[in-house]
């Protein structure tokens, strides 16, 4: 017997007891919030904000950033502009310029924290994407997690290691974030902020909560996370989701037919992660929403890992729909039969297609 599975783009055959692999792995993750779902549009000039860690590349390569993290320098704030038939524009500015780009813009916001393999041209119109789709101004934290000169699980454990190095950068993210929303008391009435983690993005959260860098206090820094297709193992996951006492809303979403994430479950020793296959105990400060029936396995394959954007939203306005509110900071009525059904294993909700 043999089975066909697809990690990240690639295939496998693995047959019983003996198989080979070809490896390939991508994960990445999001963060958006808005106030009002449909109430102004979104610039119709391409343009979107950037923080990264990454090392600046020399004038002679392709990108401006490299895959290295760069521990000699604090984060870099950026303007980022898509120029047609040119590629990125790409304008480093201060914080305090950034943080003023933030509150004069209408329209919510969301951090998206983006996944495995990708380098920062792909992150960024990763972004855009999300952006022009869900009508929610967008903030990309480009992180290393793309070498181009390996593949497969080789940079997924790359990818792994840079998560843990360039820790101390991302808690001055959260900082960071926590000052514009205590600095700004008047924008943030009238607007939301989502953190919105994807896949291996997801690493960063539960690491966070593992060296107990977030407030001790309760501090509302975002009105929703969301913990999306996460490539991080399921087990124990309750425990750490329910220290985050920063957000007021929290969104644990999930399909048993990931691709990806049976291939990191399969292939190596990740165990079941928890974009993949929830299992009880649940946090109680969280609601979970699952794309098994609605999505669950299809081709192209990455439709089964990355149904926030592409061809999924453009098929299903429920699954659209859904993402637009929670990355807008809004909360969607769960108990709306027409668009969600609770689930009689007491894992949370299906979503309708």
């Amino acid at each position: 017997m043999v089975l066909y599975l697809l990690y990240n783009g690639t295939f496998y055959m693995h047959k019983l007891f003996s198989h080979y692999t070809l490896l390939t792995a991508t994960l990445l993750v999001c963060l958006h919030a808005n106030s009002n779902l449909y109430a102004s549009s979104i610039s119709a000039e391409p343009e979107i904000l950037v923080i990264t860690n990454r090392e600046s590349a020399s004038s002679d390569d392709v990108y401006p950033f490299l895959n290295n993290v760069d521990n000699n320098s604090t984060l870099k704030f950026l303007h980022v502009k898509e120029i047609p038939d040119q590629g990125l524009n790409v304008l480093q500015i201060d914080s305090v310029k950034f943080f003023n780009d933030v509150v004069t813009k209408p329209n919510n916001w969301v951090l998206f924290v983006h996944g495995d393999a990708k380098t920062f041209e792909q992150a960024v119109k990763r972004g855009f994407k999300i952006q022009n789709l869900h009508n929610v101004n967008v903030i990309v934290f480009s992180w290393s997690s793309k070498d181009p000169e390996i593949n497969g699980l080789r940079n997924l454990y790359t990818s792994q290691a840079n998560v843990i190095e360039s820790m101390a950068h991302f808690n001055s993210l959260i900082c960071s974030m926590k000052q514009l929303r205590r600095d700004y008391p008047e924008f943030w009435q009238n607007h939301n902020l989502t953190l919105f983690l994807h896949s291996l993005g997801n690493y960063y959260l539960e690491k966070m909560v593992e060296l107990n860098w977030l407030p001790a206090r309760p501090f509302i820094i975002f009105d929703n996370i969301i913990i999306n297709a996460a490539a991080v193992n399921q087990k124990k996951h309750k425990k750490w989701v329910e220290e985050l006492k920063c957000a007021k809303n929290i969104y644990v979403i999930s399909n048993r037919h990931d691709v990806n994430l049976k291939g990191a479950r399969i292939f190596t020793p990740a165990g079941r992660q928890l974009g993949e296959d929830v299992r009880l105990p649940l946090a109680g400060n969280a609601d979970y929403i699952n794309f098994s029936r609605s999505v669950g396995f299809r081709f192209p394959t990455h439709d089964t890992h990355t149904y926030f954007i592409n061809s999924i939203p453009q098929k299903s306005n429920n699954i659209r729909d859904f993402y637009t509110e929670i990355l807008n900071g809004l909360n969607p009525d769960l108990d709306n039969l027409s668009r969600f059904v609770e689930r009689n294993d007491g894992l949370g909700y299906d979503i309708i297609f």
